[in-house]
């Protein structure tokens, strides 16, 4: 578990004044604190959305190939080393492919993050 994640699970339970036994999911649950990885997943679809609609300036991404393959849909070629499957695009891209196509659909981009909160959160 990343010790980041172990972090906001001790903070939750002394926030509470839980015992250390206790469980960091239901006291999370209890604060309506997601977990991190479930925040970095969200950071990096809403990163990918405004990826797609170029809402970003300039990126960089001459060391990997993205093909989109149908509407919404992109392929991500095999990579040879871990360093480049840890890449924020390469991540993300992944990810955006797992959404579910009328998440991805979407125009707005506050509406985008609304139904991607309800999904993910």
């Amino acid at each position: 578990m990343n010790e980041l994640q172990l972090l906001q699970n001790k903070a939750a339970k002394i926030i509470l004044s839980l015992p250390c036994f206790y469980s960091s999911t239901e006291a999370l649950k209890e604060l309506c604190w997601p977990t991190l990885f479930k925040l970095r997943l969200f950071h990096r679809c809403v990163f990918v959305y405004k990826y797609i609609l170029s809402l970003i300036q300039s990126l960089s991404v001459t060391s990997i190939l993205i093909i989109l393959v149908e509407k919404s849909n992109f392929y991500l070629p095999r990579v040879r080393r871990n360093y480049g499957k840890q890449r924020l695009l390469y991540q993300g891209l992944g990810e955006w492919n797992s959404l579910d196509k009328s998440i991805r659909d979407m125009r707005s981009l506050l509406i985008f993050k609304q139904a991607l909160k309800t999904a993910i959160f």
